[in-house]
């Protein structure tokens, strides 16, 4: 499994609803089921915590991006009620918006003057965050040593959502339920 998994699992575990249930009553293991999410949450938390205390933006980055924002806010296009037109990204595993800037195609404009005065100030802490989330990404990419704790397929609910299913599919065993099966 590579580390980039371990959010998909995550998202996934998370999006596991409280009430979910077995339509054939004679299949059992509900509580087995819910220890197993439970588990494995709470061991990829304390796996992925180190991980994510390592990607924290440094307070210099964290200051830019504070005096980044209210440029943009103060040059952000606004729609018909006057308010700030944002456009939804995502920054590493993380979801973000970002501002839909009236003039940033323009070198020339008052925020593409104002932005490279600001850039310039921030350089080093640009350049330090742009090598943080390389090794970051690469790290992604890398063979995790997660082990999770697993569960045969015969304990997974019926009526588990799609989104929640792509984080347990990580926990099911396939040796296990070959097993059970014989």
């Amino acid at each position: 499994m590579k580390n980039y998994e371990l959010y998909v699992m995550r998202d996934g575990l998370n999006a596991v609803p409280n009430n979910v249930s077995y339509i054939d009553e004679k299949k059992k293991g509900i509580v087995n089921f819910k220890l197993a999410v439970s588990k494995n949450k709470r061991m990829l938390h304390s796996h992925l915590k180190d991980v994510e205390e390592a990607i924290e933006p440094s307070e210099d980055y964290s200051d830019y991006r504070g005096k980044e924002q209210e440029l943009s806010k103060k040059f952000c296009r606004k729609d018909k009620d006057g308010k700030n037109i944002v456009i939804p990204i995502i920054e590493g595993t993380r979801k973000a918006e970002k501002y839909d800037i009236e003039g940033k195609d323009d070198p020339e404009s008052d925020y593409s003057l104002d932005f490279k005065l600001l850039a310039e100030k921030f350089k080093q802490a640009i350049e330090e965050r742009k090598k943080q989330m390389e090794k970051f990404d690469e790290f992604l990419e890398e063979e995790s040593a997660f082990k999770p704790y697993m569960i045969p397929f015969v304990l997974v609910p019926d009526d588990i959502p799609q989104v929640a299913m792509d984080g347990v599919l990580f926990i099911i065993d396939e040796e296990i339920t070959k097993k059970k099966k014989k």
